[in-house]
């Protein structure tokens, strides 16, 4: 848990807001028996799998795993941390916040973020001014004129100029008594080579605030002006900005994505502009030409459709090729829309209009058939040979769909397009598929231990059912549980409410996710608390069976162990070994025999 809140205000903002309005201001939900449901935004979802929980204030997605409270829910959707979530939900619950630090680094790490917004807010303010105002920005609005940006969409999306000046920004930080090195990591100044002073990084360029879903400014795009290099300059990389987890224009489309079914891709800054003032606001971009994965998983949450605009020229189509796999990949479903060579999605709209673009965007192939026919126009005709050689370029792709119908009619419109058989193209599928499973299992061999279903149900019944815990009082309980618990997730989980229950005498949930913030355990509460497995008369007889069951399956692997070792002492003739052992195992399937004899169907 983050410290700088006290365990008292994360419980009180928790129980102020209900779950079911704050998932339901961005996902629809159905009323369905005692919970409710909807298609969860963080995972391409067609069956509702989202639930819901009024009652515990809780939210599990069944189908990908998302789970948690009210601040699990919003960190997810917004991708931002625990202390931004615990400032935003107490602002929504009409809590006002004070905060206590363990350490001063963390106060200092928490104001410094605060501060650092407030510094992009105020940097982009004065840009925004400068350019509306300013006697040196007439240039930077004929700029933004000639290429059809009007007043409403330079006012809606903060549009700026910095002027041609070393010291603009730094004189009006200093005045304003901005700190310093947090304008240098933030990238809006830039150290002198002397090491004396500093001087802004943004000199004659139009600005191009860059927001993210919650309509914060984390960094800045800067166009030249004139024929300055490089022609588009970033925010380097910072503590509030990762170029790599941004997209922009997403602050102001996610609403119109989830509106109309999927998103419209494109590189820049103007083209979002165009696009979002000819009426296509669902258009984010990606500040570059290679879609990245943090990307992919940020449009993930809004849609599962993607159509790419890019140029039609060599260069354009190679871009969309490349970006492909990292959709498939996710679950979505990339369309690749190319433009007559020579036109940009901004010049485009000027030259044929909107309804020329939306033409083109309805009619949009999926992504594998762009691909193919990208193919067979660099070829003519496809010979043998080169059937093959797309053959092997496309497998990879298909067998990344995650639907099975979707995949299986790919499949069909691949072979007859290619001229292979189907079902050798089905072989050729399954046959990369296993080699990328067994690759798979490769890798996961270490991974963490298993969850058992007794210890599953275990920790459903203690989270659902607190009175359960009285069945623990001794400490020897407690640790008799804890040492057969092997999935570290649940033993984790029980020795928290323990713990909580201890302290306090009873089991806030909200708490309890607050004490295993940022682990798996935070899904696996969230699971528990959400499934509906045992009436409550039925708790402690399901309690019961569940332990028993736990020490059974210890007991029978303690007598599988004690079995290889006879089998050994056999072959080296030990024969005291063998009777100490026989022994001991004799002993064990008498613990067994009395733990079934404790049954009572």
């Amino acid at each position: 848990m983050t410290p700088l809140f006290s365990d008292e205000l994360i419980s009180t903002i928790a129980e102020r807001i209900s779950i079911v309005d704050l998932v339901s201001s961005y996902v629809p939900l159905k009323k369905a028996g005692k919970h409710y449901k909807g298609l969860c935004p963080f995972h391409p979802d067609t069956n509702p799998s989202l639930i819901v929980n009024e009652e515990r204030n809780l939210f599990h997605c069944f189908g990908c795993g998302a789970g948690g409270d009210v601040y699990q829910f919003f960190m997810k959707f917004h991708n931002c941390t625990f202390h931004h979530a615990v400032r935003e939900l107490a602002q929504r619950a009409g809590i006002r916040i004070s905060t206590k630090a363990t350490s001063e680094h963390e106060k200092r790490a928490a104001e410094a973020r605060e501060q650092a917004y407030r510094l992009n807010t105020f940097a982009s303010e004065l840009f925004h001014r400068y350019l509306l105002k300013g006697d040196g920005a007439q240039i930077a609005r004929e700029v933004f004129s000639k290429r059809g940006i009007t007043p409403s969409i330079i006012e809606e999306y903060q549009l700026g100029f910095a002027p041609n000046q070393w010291d603009f920004l730094l004189e009006h930080i200093k005045r304003h008594k901005f700190a310093l090195h947090i304008a240098e990591d933030l990238g809006l100044i830039v150290p002198k080579k002397s090491g004396q002073g500093y001087y802004d990084r943004f000199r004659n360029r139009l600005m191009f605030p860059i927001f993210d879903t919650s309509g914060r400014i984390l960094g800045f795009g800067g166009r030249a002006i004139g024929d300055e290099e490089p022609k588009y300059m970033n925010s380097p990389e910072s503590f509030l900005y990762n170029k790599r987890a941004s997209l922009y224009g997403l602050s102001h489309a996610q609403h119109a994505i989830r509106s109309h079914g999927y998103a419209i891709l494109v590189e820049g800054y103007f083209d979002v502009l165009t696009l979002h003032r000819c009426g296509f606001r669902h258009t984010v971009g990606v500040l570059g030409t290679s879609v990245t994965s943090e990307q992919t998983d940020l449009l993930a949450r809004f849609t599962r459709k993607v159509v790419f605009v890019f140029d039609g020229d060599p260069a354009g189509k190679k871009a969309a090729m490349r970006n492909v796999e990292a959709f498939l990949d996710k679950g979505l479903q990339p369309r690749c829309m190319f433009l007559v060579e020579g036109h940009d999605p901004d010049s485009y709209l000027v030259a044929h209009g909107p309804e020329s673009f939306n033409q083109l965007l309805q009619n949009a192939p999926h992504a594998l058939y762009a691909i193919l026919e990208e193919k067979r126009s660099e070829a003519g005709s496809l010979s043998p040979e080169q059937a093959v050689e797309v053959l092997n370029d496309i497998t990879p792709l298909v067998s990344k769909i995650k639907n099975p119908i979707e995949r299986d009619l790919h499949v069909r419109t691949i072979s007859e397009t290619l001229g292979i058989d189907e079902s050798l193209l089905r072989a050729e599928l399954s046959n990369y598929s296993g080699k990328v499973r067994a690759s798979v299992l490769g890798r996961e061999k270490d991974a963490p231990s298993t969850l058992f279903p007794e210890e599953r149900l275990i920790c459903v019944l203690l989270v659902q059912f607190p009175h359960l815990l009285d069945e623990f009082k001794e400490p020897a309980a407690k640790r008799s549980l804890l040492e057969h618990i092997r999935n570290e997730h649940v033993r984790t989980i029980i020795e928290q409410i323990f713990q909580e229950h201890e302290q306090t005498g009873t089991i806030s949930l909200s708490r309890l996710l607050a004490r295993v913030q940022g682990t798996p355990a935070v899904e696996l509460v969230s699971s528990c608390a959400c499934t509906e497995e045992v009436a409550p008369e039925q708790a402690l007889r399901a309690l019961n069976d569940s332990m028993r069951r736990m020490l059974l399956r210890d007991l029978r692997e303690e007598a599988r162990d004690l079995n290889r070792k006879i089998r050994e002492a056999e072959k080296r003739q030990q024969l005291d070994v063998c009777l100490e052992l026989s022994m001991k195992k004799r002993e064990l399937l008498q613990r067994g025999r009395d733990l079934m004899g404790q049954h009572r169907p």
